[in-house]
């Protein structure tokens, strides 16, 4: 990939979506990219200022190809508000202030219980994981428990950023009125908003959590979970979003939803967390029923 000369265009990015994985930064990164003056990078996660810093600025900067057009670029790594320090041996926050102190952070947030259901199935979709539910959020430092830590991510990124600097997306917001959601951040950025355009429904492809069917299951076995990603991928790109929603219905179901009881069962984990960063920013992240049967008990 090759990144052409524009003036307008200033390396390193000034536009980063944090995360939170499985809050609809995909969604979001998509309804961005469809205005002109914005190059998002590829893939959508570089995560450079993360487990590929060691390959280099000119590596990264690589994975941006601009147009005469471009004049914001946008790393949209989840892997940003994953992680804690100690998981990953550096501090994202700090590394992108001393990459970029003027980057402007975009931070989309949900439900932290049904976040985690979410990530959880992406595990069991992606092969990585077999075990019970519940079983696995018992685990020390649990990554779908961490990545829910929503205040806990805010505070760390308010030591370095202005809060001026940080725009917080809501994934009820973002799923009840997109382009809402899209015209926010376009004003946040600074981008001209009278250039966006509102994508047609049916061109825009369904980033809905799902798990494999029976199906698949004589695909998966002749090619590995990895290669079936890397087969939808390449269809996503090159087939019509209908014909490509129609063949994904072959192979796939949706994920179920979660048990109250389980849901409940992790609280504990977030109610301290969900009511500070409702204190800080104003966004409400308890949607779940589960919630109230919290404070019932």
């Amino acid at each position: 990939m090759t990144t052409k000369n524009n003036s307008n265009v200033v390396f390193p990015p000034e536009i980063f979506i944090i995360g939170a994985p499985k809050c609809g930064t995909t969604s979001l990164a998509k309804l961005l990219e469809t205005h002109p003056e914005i190059t998002l990078s590829d893939p959508k996660e570089t995560d450079y200022l993360t487990r590929n810093y060691p390959k280099g600025i000119h590596w990264y900067q690589s994975r941006f190809a601009v147009s005469d057009e471009t004049r914001f670029l946008i790393d949209a790594s989840t892997s940003y508000s994953a992680f804690t320090e100690q998981q990953i041996g550096s501090n994202t926050a700090k590394r992108l202030f001393e990459f970029n102190p003027a980057a402007k952070i975009i931070y989309v947030v949900r439900d932290p219980i049904q976040r985690a259901w979410s990530s959880y199935w992406h595990s069991v979709r992606a092969g990585e994981e077999k075990r019970d539910f519940i079983e696995v959020m018992a685990i020390e430092n649990c990554f779908h428990i961490i990545a829910g830590k929503f205040y806990a991510c805010l505070v760390n990124y308010q030591k370095y950023f202005d809060k001026k600097n940080i725009c917080i997306i809501s994934f009820t917001e973002l799923v009840k009125d997109p382009d809402k959601a899209t015209m926010k951040v376009l004003e946040f950025i600074g981008a001209d908003t009278k250039q966006y355009r509102k994508p047609k429904s049916d061109n825009q492809h369904k980033n809905i959590s799902f798990q494999w069917n029976s199906s698949a299951g004589w695909l998966i076995k002749i090619f590995g979970v990895r290669r079936i990603k890397k087969i939808i991928q390449l269809t996503k790109r090159i087939v019509p979003v209908f014909l490509f929603e129609a063949l994904k219905k072959i192979v796939s179901k949706p994920i179920p939803k979660i048990k109250h009881e389980d849901a409940c069962s992790l609280l504990s984990f977030y109610e301290d967390d969900a009511e500070n960063f409702y204190t800080e920013t104003g966004v409400d992240v308890r949607t779940g029923a589960w919630w109230d049967a919290g404070k019932r008990d």
